[in-house]
This record gives C-alpha cells, structure tokens and sequence, in this order.
C-alpha cells in the first residue's frame, strides 16, 4: 500500500510540475519589428502604403503625427493597438495596448495571435510598397 501511495503521489507531482512547465503560460513574448526595410514603387509615400495595407488586413489606421500611424485591430472580441512608425524607407510596429490578449507587461508577454496579426500586418506593408 505505501509503494501505490508513493507512486501516485510521484504521479500528481509530474503532473503540477509538467502544468507548471508547459501548460501555465498563457502567451508568448511580443516580437518586435523595428526598422524593417521597405522598397517603395510608383511614387507612394510610406503613410499611404501603412494605410493601404492596414486597411487591407482590417487593422483600422489613424495617423497620430508624421511618421506615426496608429492601427487599431477588433477582432473576435478582442483588440490590440499598435503604432506603425516609419520614415521614407523603413518602419517598426510597436505594442500599444491590448484588450481579452493576456497582455503581462512584466514577462512582456501576450496571446500568441499578437505576433501573427501584427506579422501579417508587416508583410501587408511590405507588399503594398512593392505595388505600382
């Protein structure tokens, strides 16, 4: 009896320590993007590319000052802002706020869809600028 009480105590404490592990965090770091190159055609300024692809991707865009636009993004009930900071030739996005993501800014972590939509948006910036 005391070898089956050892053994499932042992049990119960790989489960917490494997819950601990792997199943306690509830999101994964934010990834910057910062200075990310961008190659412009056809004589668009990077605000309208920024704008375009925002739109495209269903982020709502409002330019806050020059080289600064402010993406909003509601989506499934949850909403997460960024602002999109840009010069002529490159641009980063950078976290603002965040609503029902399991945002900690102590471990600068987030849900992991952030990091997708905000890599979508990235890649929509970067293709808009390929545009003529």
């Amino acid at each position: 009896m005391k070898v089956v009480k050892t053994l499932l105590c042992m049990l119960c404490m790989s489960v917490l320590c494997g819950c601990a592990l792997f199943g306690g965090r509830r999101g994964e770091e934010i990834q910057p993007i910062e200075n990310c190159p961008v190659t412009i055609f056809g004589g668009q300024s990077m605000k309208e590319v920024v704008m375009r692809a925002a739109h495209q991707k269903l982020w709502s865009p409002q330019p806050i000052d020059d080289g600064t636009v402010r993406c909003t993004l509601n989506l499934r009930g949850h909403q997460v802002v960024v602002d999109v900071v840009y010069t002529d030739s490159t641009f980063s996005i950078n976290y603002v706020s965040s609503a029902n993501m399991n945002y900690d800014p102590t471990l600068n972590t987030i849900n992991p869809k952030y990091n997708q939509w905000v890599r979508n948006l990235q890649r929509e910036i970067i293709g808009q600028g390929l545009k003529r």
